[in-house]
């Protein structure tokens, strides 16, 4: 099985993630992830994208 994106990862077991845009009007919406809450720990975009930033470095093969 191949290795999920960083942000894949986070979602799949997020108790809430938290959108800036409604996606009800447009599903496109659901890509604009501005922060995550998992087990009560809030992760905001920035979080998310230092894990992303990490996980990327950690697949970078020298």
């Amino acid at each position: 099985m191949p290795a999920a994106p960083a942000a894949a990862l986070v979602l799949r077991s997020a108790d809430l993630v938290l959108l800036d845009a409604d996606p009800v009007t447009d599903v496109s919406h659901l890509h604009r992830v501005v922060g995550v809450v998992r087990a009560g720990r809030h992760c905001t975009e920035r979080d998310l994208t230092g894990l992303k930033d990490r996980l990327a470095a950690a697949r970078t093969v020298d």
